[in-house]
C-alpha cells in the first residue's frame, strides 16, 4: 500500500528582487514571478530485505580450517535457496579470512605468548531477496545452518525511480497550489512554469538495495524455520522537495 503526503514552504517574490536567489533571477529575467517551494512525500510498504550473515570454519591447520567454512557455506547457501516462498534471492561474498586462534583464556594483548589452539576462517554473506516478510525467517534458516551470526540489517523496495517520480509530482503539485494562493491574494494570476529547481535530491528512508539481477526461484521448494520469526518493516519513505518560480501577470 502507497501512502502519500504534501506540504510547502514559501520563498516568494513579485518581480523577483536582487535578493532572489541567483538561478530564479536567471530564470525570469524580467518578468513578474513567484518562488514557491513545495514538498512532496510517498510512503510505500518495502518488498526487499537485506541480510547480513557471518560464516566461520575452525580446524588444526589453515586448509581444514577452509574446509570446514566451505561446508557450512554450501550448508547455508542451499538452505536460504529452498526456503519456502522465496521469491527472488542473492546471495553475495566479502571478508574472506583465515587467522590462528589461541587458548580461550590468553589475553589478546599476548596473543604471541599462548599457545597455538588452531585456526579460524571467515567469511561474509549479503543475503538480498524478496518478499520482504520473510527477513526473519532468512536470519533464523542462517543461524541453523551453522552461521556464526545473522543479523537483518533493513529493507527497502524494488523499484525507487517510481517512488521519486511521484514525490517530485506531489512536491509540484503543493507548489502550485501556493502560488495560486499568492496570486489570488495579490489580485494575479498564474501564466506558466519558468523554472523548476531541486535544492537537494530525493531521498530515500530506508536501505538502498543496489542495482543487481536477483535470482529466480520459481519452483524451488525446501524446508521452512525451524523457528519462524515474524518482522514488521518501517514503511520506505521517499520525499522531493523543488523550487518552482511562476510567471504571473
Amino acid at each position: 500500500m502507497m501512502r502519500v503526503g504534501v506540504c510547502a514552504g514559501l520563498a516568494m517574490g513579485l518581480a523577483i528582487s536582487a535578493c532572489a536567489p541567483a538561478w530564479a533571477q536567471d530564470a525570469v529575467a524580467d518578468r513578474p514571478s513567484i518562488v514557491v517551494s513545495g514538498v512532496g512525500t510517498v510512503e510505500r510498504a518495502p518488498d526487499l530485505f537485506r541480510v547480513h550473515v557471518n560464516l566461520e570454519g575452525r580446524g588444526a591447520d589453515q586448509v581444514s580450517a577452509l574446509r570446514a567454512l566451505a561446508q557450512v557455506q554450501s550448508r547455508v547457501n542451499e538452505r536460504l535457496g529452498g526456503l519456502p516462498n522465496l521469491q527472488r534471492l542473492r546471495i553475495s561474498t566479502s571478508g574472506v579470512m583465515v587467522k590462528p586462534a589461541y587458548e580461550s583464556d590468553c589475553p589478546t594483548y599476548s596473543e604471541m605468548n599462548c599457545a597455538l589452539a588452531g585456526y579460524v576462517a571467515s567469511i561474509q554473506l549479503r543475503v538480498e531477496g524478496s518478499p520482504s516478510n520473510l527477513a526473519g525467517n532468512i536470519v533464523s534458516v542462517a543461524s541453523e545452518a551453522g552461521a556464526a551470526r545473522a543479523s537483518l540489517e533493513g529493507f527497502s523496495v524494488d523499484d525507487q525511480s517510481a517512488l521519486r517520480a511521484e514525490a517530485s509530482r506531489l512536491a509540484i503539485e503543493s507548489a502550485r497550489r501556493q502560488a495560486t494562493i499568492i496570486a489570488d491574494a495579490s489580485g494575479l494570476r498564474l501564466v506558466r512554469v519558468l523554472k523548476i529547481q531541486e535544492p537537494g535530491s530525493s531521498t530515500a528512508m530506508g536501505v538502498q538495495f543496489e542495482d543487481a539481477v536477483l535470482v529466480d526461484l520459481e519452483g524451488v521448494n525446501g524446508a521452512n524455520a525451524a523457528v519462524e520469526l515474524s518482522t514488521n518493516p518501517t514503511p520506505v519513505q521517499v520525499t522531493s522537495r523543488l523550487s518552482v518560480v511562476f510567471e504571473v501577470e
